[in-house]
């Protein structure tokens, strides 16, 4: 298959459609296998964020480890890794994704960027490749590395053609807040604590776990007050931090 670059919004929509028309049984025997080998998976929701940390990779690796009688989890090889315990605080302290679109149970491409979505020059079909990432796991964890307002709304349009519908300014807005706050679980939370962190130490859990406690709480807060939302979605669509220790000391007051 000859292919050159997809346009600007086809990813968006790709993604729209890949989550519409792809079913999700597929993933249900490696779901099986995946809390089978990874015990912190046994009671986890499958609209989990922790399903996107479950790629081939760390399966394969899993089996392994099963085979050669050990249980570690993903890929920790560091000195102080958190244990599969510590894992499961974690995940369990984080926010659940909220709304009909951004939690819906999908199959997930994994790793949607400009570079994996191509065209088929002799079909001129969008086609996506690179499939190693494609897990199950919510929606708006799919969109986490292309989050903007305009890819928010190009994914709604797309997800509602079919209904005659079309998203309102405050289901685009609400919409992309799930999204950031997706790509925030994924890229700096659970991408440091499940896989490989260099600078990871000894005091990098109990750090981390306090950091996940205070970002639910002003999660929650964001998402229950319409003018603090619309104060966050400001700053990250001029790429200023919205989550950082001080924005949130400016919500929650002084962290101890």
């Amino acid at each position: 298959m000859r292919q050159e670059p997809a346009g600007r919004w086809p990813k968006t929509k790709v993604a729209a459609r890949l989550h519409k028309k792809v079913p999700v049984q597929w993933f249900d025997k490696y779901r099986r296998e995946i809390r089978e080998l990874c015990p912190l998976m046994k009671d986890e929701a499958d609209s989990s964020a922790m399903w996107m940390m479950m790629r081939q990779g760390a399966l394969a690796r899993a089996r392994l480890a099963a085979n050669a009688g050990a249980t570690p989890f993903l890929n920790q090889k560091r000195a102080h890794a958190p244990s599969d315990d510590d894992v499961k605080v974690i995940a369990d302290l984080l926010p659940r994704p909220r709304g009909e679109h951004a939690s819906r149970v999908v199959t997930c491409h994994g790793d949607l960027w400009c570079a994996n979505v191509v065209k088929d020059v002799r079909s001129g079909r969008t086609v996506l490749i690179d499939l190693e990432g494609v897990v199950v796991s919510y929606a708006a964890a799919e969109l986490a590395q292309i989050v903007n307002r305009g890819v928010c709304r190009v994914y709604l349009e797309t997800l509602m053609e079919d209904t005659g519908s079309v998203p309102t300014e405050e289901d685009v807005d609400r919409f992309w807040l799930e999204v950031l706050i997706a790509g925030y679980v994924q890229g700096d939370i659970l991408r440091p604590t499940c896989w490989e962190d260099a600078e990871w130490d000894e005091t990098s859990t109990s750090k981390i776990v306090a950091h996940v406690q205070r970002f639910s709480l002003y999660v929650e807060r964001v998402r229950n007050d319409s003018e603090l939302c619309q104060h966050v979605l400001r700053k990250a669509s001029q790429d200023e931090p919205w989550c950082s220790d001080e924005v949130m000391d400016s919500v929650l007051g002084k962290a101890s």
